[in-house]
């Protein structure tokens, strides 16, 4: 049985290679995802920024493999704005907090998941 860098076995999945790699500098980690899902954790506890997914209820910020990372705390959404093809997106503000107590925002289309959040300095 193959051992990833933390240790463990590739996450099962019919869909994915069953690890995350996480690159830090020139070093490059071949992660499970709960391993992948912990370090993202501790790296946002350092960051002022950090890209997540909106979870398909709403209700939390996750991982790609849908570990969480904070709570939505509120979302609002903006009139529809028409694109060039013809279809059309709303813009998508969400605010969220972490489990250490800090508050995010952050804004995408409502379209996509993924959402890029920042701290909110007091």
């Amino acid at each position: 049985m193959e051992l990833l860098e933390c240790g463990h076995a590739p996450t099962p999945s019919s869909l994915t290679t069953g690890y995350a790699t996480w690159v830090a500098g020139e070093v490059e980690e071949r992660l499970c995802f709960p391993c992948a899902d912990v370090r993202m954790r501790e790296q946002i506890r350092k960051d002022v920024r950090f890209t997540g997914y909106v979870n398909s209820a709403g209700t939390h910020i996750t991982t790609w493999t849908g570990g969480e990372l904070a709570k939505v705390t509120s979302v609002q959404r903006g009139r529809p704005r028409y694109t060039p093809s013809g279809g059309y997106f709303r813009m998508r503000h969400v605010t969220a907090s972490t489990p250490d107590g800090r508050r995010w925002s952050g804004r995408g289309s409502d379209g996509h998941d993924v959402i890029n959040l920042r701290e909110v300095r007091s």
